[in-house]
């Protein structure tokens, strides 16, 4: 009996979290969207905000983020200096002979004091990849991360940046693979 009510008490105190990939459209794209000898660009989003609180480097840990993932796969991928419009991203990415861009953006950052409100951290990151040379559209999606249910004391109670690899990591691996 004692266990149990330690494996319970433990399931709510560590809470769940929860991942999610949705296309944002119903085009079909090829599969592998991106070859490993491909160079890719990634653009640098702005920085998250929520209830009028601007999170400083957000765009930076999603940017890095995406490099690090990319990096495994690819044989070269460098990242924007700072944040640019899709058309820039798509200039300076053909000057610095990228065949592919990355070009993310944040649509949410909650990061919420879970253990006093209850509510979790959430990240809504929508993506794009694009073919440089034409701009045509390889890739759209849009990626959700939300923190664990309930979390007592501050125990388990990530940023919204320790999200960021729940959604990222398997994005960008199918990017890669069929």
């Amino acid at each position: 009996m004692k266990k149990i009510i330690v494996f319970v008490l433990a399931g709510i105190l560590a809470g769940c979290a929860t991942a999610k990939v949705e296309n944002l459209s119903n085009t079909s794209y090829k599969s592998p969207v991106i070859q490993a000898q491909q160079k890719v660009f990634v653009a640098l989003p702005q920085d998250g905000t929520y209830e009028n609180k601007k999170y400083e480097y957000s765009g930076k840990q999603v940017q890095q983020n995406f490099f690090d993932e990319i990096s495994r796969y690819a044989n070269e991928a460098v990242l924007a200096d700072r944040v640019l419009s899709a058309q820039q991203a798509r200039q300076v990415a053909w000057n610095q002979r990228a065949e592919v861009f990355v070009y993310p953006i944040i649509t949410s950052w909650e990061d919420r004091n879970t253990a006093y409100s209850t509510m979790r951290d959430k990240i809504k990151i929508n993506v794009s990849v694009y073919e440089t040379r034409t701009g045509a559209l390889l890739d759209r999606t849009s990626l959700y991360a939300t923190g664990g249910s309930i979390q007592w004391f501050g125990w388990g109670n990530p940023s919204p940046s320790r999200l960021l690899n729940k959604v990222i990591r398997p994005y960008v691996k199918k990017l890669y693979h069929k």
